[in-house]
């Protein structure tokens, strides 16, 4: 290979085009000679540690040429990664400001402190920390004349420091106003020259930029921040946010560049003036090589979104509804995103805030939701529609109850169950289920099947036709079944077994993992623990299987056309602002063998708030994250994971299918490659929020093979896939699935 860096051991081969030469050459930085080692290309050089290779040619009736040189770096790779943020922001003026590290710091790791003030005139004289360890301005300060200053400081190869132990001082040369402090820790850093490049700029309107940065080492942390009049909105395109102080809107941003080149830092405000500061700092060696994605899969880059995408939902047209939370009050901020385009499209619902509210997919494949948000713990009664075809609402009778975080679940006769949410305070749950009839355009209640059951219940449609409840968002519950027609519960088991998400990965089998959350304090550790039912056997109980790789609360589970579970997302314990315990590498949970591999990590954290959704290219969305009054960042972004079985070779391809299905019936699914199709499953379409999928279910379906078809049994009734839009899809025996189709089951 070419000489540069490497992360593993090189044959590096030499040539010589004159006919009859003879290659001398050194690996020890000597000039060669007609002394040195002679090369035989038939055993190359073996260069197993950062060597300079030298080499000369030499021919009978030939001067020696010039010497050529090599330079190889190896080296072992390097995780530069993010640890902890936090901040304080004064409302008066302040003279100083002191601000901890709440987490313990590493010995060796880098310290950021992106300091504001509102004041062109008045400057930093000092940062100090606890530890004695030394900061030296990374770049400004820059300075708005007028207006407004800001300056960022590095420490390099930092003091190990235990939790809270380390504070840090800012001493400004007067009283400034609005200060505002953020810090930083980051492992992975060089200890002695970290400091690649630095921009700083100031202007004003709604792209803060700080101008570009030329980079010259293949691995460095690009860091961001800004000091705004007005607000920060959104990092810059591929950035992930650290922090957005409150009140004052400033933000804290990185991303990681594996190749030299130059980068630009920008952060999206509101109209306003701003100044906008990016550091280049270089890795302590050099990048891990990317993980194999036929072994690991492959996450995409990160993308903006307009709004947080706390609840999601697949449609029929392949789009996503999805909306986060209007701080404004009454109204719902919601956005339909276009896969195949990866454009947005604006489609507000004025009558209510449906932020905390439950959702599924009516049979006729428009979104259903209901409840939402008057303000924390206070529930709404209403309910609406959303056409994916007009993209437009509805609104809908109200329920009776007010509910603030219920579900919704697809009943097998087409109607939708709602069930809990809180009323009007903390733990004021409504223990009256409610049931819609689409067909009626009415509500029913279950008053006889009264139960005070935890928020966001996670509930699933058995076999037999009963709704089974393994728990909730906050609290562990013992499981029970719902017998909507005698409005009756029967206990299957009383064991309390808790967990933060669930998901029916075969019909009437469940898998739960984690812990669940409140996201208020008292906090406390996650279990990384995993717990199966089998709903089919008698005397159904739970049973624990292996754990999960890592500890978390606030996860999502994915089922795959495959029949794995991806888990995405989540963090070491019950506070969402724990960002130095999130986990960022996903999980994949095979049935066969009960267990968790460990997968590719993604870049931003998904903690509180965020989603996983399957796509119809066999691609998981995951996005959202943050919308919480501590100081775990708005991630208005998303990011795609694209499983193992995308990359394991050719995708088998449907030619043609019918577009609705019947109950018990056969259908035909035309494929060129049905003699290599080794499963076929349907997947109903997802509706996620507050780490459950409220719609998604996974159903096999026996086949068998012809010439360029395949003849498919359809399930035998509506409790294995209530009505409504499925994904049918296609396994080949390599484990590749096709692209899902839509079908759709009518109301029986």
């Amino acid at each position: 290979p070419v000489p540069g860096t490497y992360t593993s051991a090189q044959t590096v081969h030499l040539a010589e085009t004159t006919v009859g030469a003879t290659i001398y050459y050194t690996v020890n930085g000597s000039t060669p000679t007609t002394s040195s080692a002679v090369y035989n290309d038939a055993t190359p050089i073996q260069v197993s540690v950062t060597t300079t290779v030298k080499a000369i040619a030499a021919a009978s009736g030939y001067a020696n040429s010039t010497v050529a040189t090599g330079a190889y770096s190896i080296g072992a790779p390097v995780v530069i990664k993010f640890v902890q943020v936090n901040s304080t922001v004064p409302q008066t003026p302040q003279s100083s400001a002191s601000v901890t590290y709440t987490g313990a710091q590493t010995a060796g790791n880098l310290n950021i402190v992106a300091i504001g003030w509102t004041d062109s005139s008045s400057s930093v004289t000092s940062v100090t920390d606890t530890k004695g360890n030394t900061y030296t301005v990374a770049v400004g300060p820059t300075v708005q004349s007028g207006v407004q200053s800001q300056v960022i400081y590095i420490a390099k190869n930092i003091v190990g420091a235990a939790a809270g132990a380390n504070t840090v001082r800012v001493n400004f040369s007067a009283t400034v106003p609005y200060p505002d402090v953020r810090i930083l820790e980051y492992g992975g850093l060089d200890p002695v020259s970290p400091l690649e490049g630095a921009a700083g700029a100031s202007g004003s309107g709604a792209l803060a930029d700080s101008g570009p940065i030329s980079t010259s080492y293949p691995y460095d942390l690009l860091f961001g921040a800004d000091y705004v009049s007005s607000y920060t909105n959104a990092p810059g395109n591929g950035y992930v946010t650290r922090v957005v102080t409150s009140p004052d809107g400033d933000i804290a941003e990185d991303q990681i560049a594996t190749a030299t080149g130059t980068y630009t830092g920008t952060a999206l405000v509101s109209n306003g003036n701003w100044i906008m500061q990016t550091i280049a700092l270089r890795g302590a060696g050099l990048p891990p090589p990317p993980p194999d994605p036929s072994k690991y899969g492959q996450w995409s880059s990160v993308t903006s979104w307009p709004v947080l995408p706390i609840h999601v939902s697949l449609m029929p047209n392949g789009k996503v509804l999805a909306f986060g939370h209007d701080t404004s009050g009454g109204t719902t901020e919601a956005i339909v995103w276009d896969p195949s385009t990866g454009n947005f499209q604006n489609t507000p619902y004025n009558s209510a805030d449906f932020f905390c509210s439950g959702h599924g997919l009516l049979p006729d494949g428009r979104v259903f939701i209901a409840g939402g948000h008057v303000s924390d713990h206070v529930g709404i009664k209403n309910a609406a529609v959303f056409d994916p075809t007009s993209s437009t609402w509805t609104e809908l009778p109200a329920m009776s109850y007010g509910r603030w975080y219920p579900t919704v679940t697809s009943l097998p006769d087409g109607r939708m169950l709602v069930s809990s949410g809180e009323i009007n305070c903390v733990g004021c749950d409504a223990k009256v289920p409610e049931i819609y009839n689409p067909s009626t355009n009415s509500w029913t209640q279950l008053t006889s099947a009264s139960l005070d059951i935890p928020i966001y219940p996670h509930m699933f449609v058995l076999p037999d036709g009963r709704v089974l409840n393994t728990g909730s968002y906050e609290l562990p519950v013992a499981t029970r079944a719902l017998d909507t027609n005698a409005q009756s519960w029967a206990t299957v088991d009383p064991t309390l077994l808790d967990a933060g998400s669930a998901v029916m990965y075969l019909p009437g089998k469940i898998l739960k993992t984690g812990t669940s959350a409140t996201s208020d304090p008292p906090f406390k550790q996650s279990a990384a623990t995993a717990y199966m039912l089998d709903m089919t056997q008698g005397s159904p109980a739970w049973r624990a299987i292996n754990p999960m790789a890592f500890r978390r609360s606030y996860h999502n589970s994915t089922v795959l056309p495959d029949g794995n579970v991806l888990i995405t997302g989540g963090v070491g314990s019950t506070n969402p602002d724990d960002l130095p315990s999130v986990e960022y590498a996903a999980e994949m949970w095979s049935p066969t063998t009960e267990s968790f591999e460990t997968m590719a990590s993604m870049v931003t954290p998904r903690v509180y708030h965020s989603t996983a959704l399957l796509l119809p290219d066999g691609r998981v969305l995951v996005g959202g994250g943050g919308q919480y009054q501590g100081s775990s960042p708005d991630q208005l972004n998303a990011e795609i994971y694209s499983p193992p079985y995308l990359f394991k070779g050719a995708r088998p391809t449907v030619t043609s299918y019918p577009q609705v299905l019947q109950y018990g019936g056969q259908f035909i699914v035309q494929t060129p490659d049905a003699a290599t199709i080794s499963s076929v499953a349907l997947v109903r379409l997802g509706s996620v929020t507050h780490a459950f999928n409220e719609n998604q279910r996974y159903a096999p379906l026996a086949f068998s093979p012809s010439v360029g078809s395949l003849n498919v049994q359809a399930p035998a009734n509506a409790n294995i896939a209530p009505p409504g839009q499925y994904m049918l899809f296609l396994v080949n025996s390599s484990g590749v699935p096709s692209v899902g189709v839509f079908v759709q089951f009518p109301v029986p």
